[in-house]
């Protein structure tokens, strides 16, 4: 088999999450930790593993009362996260026809914690 490429090889970046500061505070996650994207699709729910956290430093104050963040409701708060996935990724999903999403964090003992949900309006 040969490969064509530009002569340096082939690459392919690693899927990762972009999270503001609110974001991070709010998944309570740091730059290069590690995420899940379970993707909900009809007859191709995927769960995707290795996902890295790519934090982008932005001065956003964070008000919260009794623990609780006042900024913004869920629903709003995952609109501000983007993920990048590779296209055959996407396609295996079949992102374009998913209905839904959750952001989990596997534990240790290889469970999974899920941090954040989304349903998503056809």
């Amino acid at each position: 088999m040969k490969l064509k490429g530009n002569g340096h090889g082939v690459i392919r970046a690693q899927r990762h999450f972009h999270c503001f500061d609110i974001h991070c505070h709010w998944l309570q996650v740091k730059h290069e930790d590690t995420l899940c994207l379970k993707v909900l699709s009809p007859f191709a729910t995927v769960l995707l593993e290795d996902l890295s956290v790519k934090h982008e430093l932005v001065d956003m104050p964070i008000k919260e009362k009794d623990g609780v963040m006042q900024l913004i409701h869920q629903s709003k708060m995952m609109q501000g996260i983007e993920c990048h996935l590779d296209t055959d990724e996407a396609n295996a999903c079949m992102l374009r026809e998913a209905t839904g999403y959750e952001i989990l964090r596997k534990e240790s003992d290889g469970s999974y914690t899920v941090l954040a949900t989304q349903t998503l309006e056809k």
